[in-house]
């Protein structure tokens, strides 16, 4: 019984103190005297285009390379088969072979309203060492849509401005 009453005590102190500290700190906390706001600006803004479309090509489906304003390339595109088995086998192989997944979101409905799989993927380095990041989307048919990027944040812009063209290329 001793021993229950000296563990109720010593925990009731610490506690107190801890909740002292707590109060005491917080009427010492350090407030900045000064803040800098850091905000990107882009070429957009003065009216120049952030992605200007570089190059076409099609095929079974198409690419379009596109180069932001600062010089990085990127490029979207679909890959089409008249048999879906191959697509689905060319699209199971690039998700195989990627470095890592970062997103996989298997009942996803893009911006015209078709529901299929979505997956961010971090690319392995090419032969020269670049990485790339990817975003992929198949409805299950016989194609699929790809956005390849040299960043995870680029890659997010690119699709907005995508989508904000429906992926009509400007070419």
């Amino acid at each position: 019984m001793r021993k229950l009453i000296l563990r109720i005590v010593v925990a009731l102190i610490t506690f107190l103190i801890g909740t002292l500290a707590a109060l005491l700190v917080s009427r010492f906390e350090i407030k900045p005297s000064y803040a800098f706001v850091v905000k990107p600006f882009y070429l957009a803004e003065l009216g120049l285009p952030r992605f200007n479309p570089s190059a076409r090509g099609c095929g079974m489906g198409y690419t379009q390379t596109y180069y932001t304003d600062d010089g990085q390339p990127l490029s979207e595109g679909v890959s089409w088969n008249p048999s879906p088995s191959v697509i689905k086998e060319r699209f199971q192989h690039w998700i195989s072979d990627a470095k890592q997944v970062v997103e996989r979101v298997p009942k996803f409905r893009n911006h015209r309203g078709e529901v299929g799989e979505r997956i961010i993927l971090i690319n392995r380095p090419d032969e020269l060492g670049r990485g790339s990041v990817s975003i992929l989307f198949y409805d299950g048919g016989g194609s699929y849509r790809f956005i390849d990027a040299p960043t995870l944040d680029l890659a997010f812009e690119f699709e907005k401005y995508l989508i904000s063209i429906d992926f009509k290329s400007p070419m």
